[in-house]
């Protein structure tokens, strides 16, 4: 079965050849740059290989464009909150209309949802999160939401129509540019926030309207009921394909969800113990206990929402392992490419090499200069080497921004005071290559992390094994190559 035909088999709750999962999280430093999300989101989707692929955005997403500023303090669960809402008094309702998809905001998660989709990784439905109309209201008021339900009912009415209008133009251009369905998130159907009379007359039917809109292109539709003391029974009767909940703390459990929905249920597995602290037995005993529930039907396993940052890898790799899943090394390039790729590489370089050092601060591009040619015996200090030296070398003022040569993924950050001093390892996925700058001042970015071409990774330096010229040393390679890391500039197999 492929992934698609897996979670279409649960949502009908038919045999499939294995249980289907997925598991998303939070990226709070990438989340901000629709670029750094997608390839981090991507990594993360071929790190444990799940059978649909959640884009998590900042939560503020949806409401930046109306004024809402986000905090930059993360929570526990790797969202930030908002900092200043925009509503703050009565009047403030009024300025809710209905956003264009241009806007900062709803565009950077049109763009995410477009880079997952046209990505080669992405061998399953990649869907955007959406939140619904009445919770986000509360990110746009705060606790001032439940007082103007009440005394200024008609100004909130008019903003959650402005606010569902968004959403459908938002859920069209996804469809349009090749989205599979939708995460729609509900955080206001729980009697933590509001009576079931006020979800039914402020809530409900904007959520129908939006999930029974989209039924007609979506292939993939998660309701997620978020929080604890859920409105389970009128979240089950809204038109969707999975149910999403925290099972394991919120209630109720997956066999009596279940037997309330149409669809597939999600859950299982306990993202605040399990999937944090645990280990990979107690992940499979949760995993078992979870099918046993179901029957072993209609199921994916999951998280009740979102994976923490510090959630255990080994618990991971370990349950998707054993229920047959595909999980894989990350920092290793397991499908090496052929010569002609190889040359391929080569002709890249070019292009990889254009932005290093060259930041807003430069007045003119003269300052940067090629101090020594790829595999040139003359160093940075214009004087003959032993060796050959296994990259470019380029000057700039000392503190100058170095830039990523192109979209990827900090592999490694490098400290080695007999080589490459302060220095930064990129992969670049869809290169199959690897770029490495060293020498550097300083590094602003850590592994793991996402960055763009062009983005700021460091400041041009002289750290490590260097003369006293500050200079950036790039690298181009087909593996995680640090030459210079080893002080002793033998260099690598690439050209």
């Amino acid at each position: 079965m492929t992934k698609r035909e897996r979670i279409l088999a649960a949502i009908k709750r038919e045999p499939t050849d294995r249980t289907p999962y997925a598991f998303w999280r939070h990226f709070p430093n990438v989340d901000r740059s629709p670029a750094a999300l997608a390839q981090t989101t991507l990594r993360f989707h071929e790190r444990y290989g799940s059978d649909f692929l959640k884009v998590t955005p900042a939560g503020g997403y949806a409401v930046e464009d109306w004024g809402c500023v986000e905090s930059d303090e993360v929570a526990p669960d790797g969202h930030r909150p908002c900092l200043r809402h925009a509503v703050n008094a009565p009047e403030d309702w009024k300025k809710i209309r209905p956003v264009k998809m241009e806007s900062t905001g709803w565009a950077s998660h049109l763009e995410t949802i477009i880079r997952c989709v046209v990505d080669r990784r992405a061998d399953a439905s990649a869907i955007p999160t959406v939140f619904s109309p009445l919770s986000l209201a509360r990110k746009l008021s705060g606790d001032r939401l439940n007082y103007d339900l009440k005394e200024n009912t008609p100004l909130v009415e008019d903003a959650l129509e402005a606010v569902t209008e968004t959403i459908l133009a938002f859920m069209e251009a996804c469809f349009r540019e090749g989205g599979e369905g939708i995460f729609y998130s509900v955080q206001a159907a729980s009697h933590a926030f509001h009576t079931e009379e006020e979800y039914a007359r402020f809530g409900e039917p904007h959520d129908r309207r939006i999930l029974q809109t989209v039924r007609e292109h979506s292939r993939l539709t998660v309701l997620h009921a978020h929080g604890e003391r859920l409105m389970f029974d009128r979240l089950a009767a809204l038109p969707a394909d999975v149910w999403n909940w925290d099972d394991r703390r919120a209630g109720p459990s997956l066999a009596e969800g279940q037997a309330l929905v149409t669809g597939a249920v999600q859950g299982g597995l306990n993202q605040w113990t399990t999937l944090k602290e645990g280990t990979g037995p107690d992940a499979r005993a949760e995993a078992q206990e979870a099918i046993e529930q179901t029957a072993g039907t209609g199921l994916i396993l999951g998280a009740g929402c979102v994976l923490l940052p510090q959630h255990s890898d080994a618990a991971l790799v370990d349950l998707v392992q054993s229920l047959g899943g595909t999980v894989k090394l990350m920092g290793s390039n397991l499908n090496r490419m052929g010569r002609p790729a190889l040359i391929l590489g080569i002709a890249l370089a070019a292009t990889l090499i254009v932005p290093i050092a060259v930041g807003p601060s430069a007045a003119t591009p003269d300052e940067v200069v090629i101090l020594s040619r790829y595999r040139s015996y003359i160093g940075a200090n214009m004087l003959p080497r032993k060796n050959g030296h296994p990259g470019v070398d380029f000057g700039e003022r000392l503190g100058a921004p170095v830039l990523a040569a192109a979209d990827g993924i900090v592999a490694s950050v490098i400290n080695s005071p007999a080589g490459c001093g302060h220095g930064v390892v990129i992969e670049h996925p869809p290169f199959e290559r690897w770029t490495t700058y060293c020498h550097m001042h300083a590094v602003s970015v850590e592994p793991g992390q996402a960055v763009s071409r062009g983005e700021p990774i460091g400041q041009v330096g002289r750290s490590g094994s260097t003369s006293d010229v500050p200079h950036v040393h790039l690298e181009l390679c087909t593996f995680p190559c640090a030459s210079h890391a080893d002080g002793d500039f033998l260099g690598t197999e690439d050209p």
